[in-house]
């Protein structure tokens, strides 16, 4: 096992404002440590990985963990719990996934109260809401990510659309009153400056 004096991807470690370790940063530095005792470089980070790494942390993971799965089965003197690790990088991708359906799901459900709600006083801490998730997915989304939430818009609709429903009990819209289907697009949901009409001409 031979340790490196220098690790790929030192530019993200630099960005954390805490000055210590992120999750990827650490896990750079796992796969860039050490070569395997077969002499496989099984920690060596091509410029393809290292660049995949940089740009779409989730789908990285998920290439790690199967990378990691296939050099366990080659080379059983590791030393290192390939299954289990496997499986911690596989949750760490499902944790950003995750995330990012949370923050969606978020804009959707304040979105449709900014729209449906005769409220007035309400509707800046909406405002706020969805600006604080957009922000959020931004800093999150990656290609893969994206392609996840535009494929699954249905099913982050249907849960925002009944968080919203209940919310607007108070102000007594009927769930019913709520568009089945989702009419926005996702880069609507997205844009930072995009905002649904509000039924009863508030601004």
């Amino acid at each position: 096992m031979r340790w490196r004096t220098s690790w790929p991807g030192a530019g993200r470690g630099a960005r954390q404002r805490d000055g210590g370790l992120s999750g990827r940063r650490a896990l750079s530095l796992f796969w860039g440590a050490f070569e395997a005792p077969c002499g496989a470089a099984v920690g060596t980070l091509t410029d393809d990985r290292i660049d995949l790494y940089e740009t779409d942390y989730p789908l990285w993971l998920a290439g790690q963990a199967a990378a990691l799965r296939r050099a366990a089965a080659v080379a059983a003197g590791l030393g290192v719990d390939a299954e289990r690790v496997a499986e911690a990088l596989e949750d760490l991708g499902r944790s950003e996934r995750h995330a990012v359906e949370s923050f969606l799901e978020t804009v959707i459900e304040h979105l449709l109260k900014l729209e449906q709600s005769p409220a007035a006083a309400p509707r800046v801490g909406w405002m706020i809401t969805v600006r604080k998730a957009r922000t959020n997915l931004h800093r999150k989304l990656t290609p893969d990510l994206r392609r996840h939430l535009a494929e699954t818009l249905p099913e982050r609709y249907a849960e925002g659309r009944a968080l919203a429903a209940l919310g607007l009990r108070a102000d007594t819209v009927p769930e019913a009153a709520l568009p089945r289907d989702c009419p926005w697009t996702l880069e609507q949901l997205l844009a930072p400056s995009w905002w649904p009409a509000n039924r009863f001409g508030l601004a």
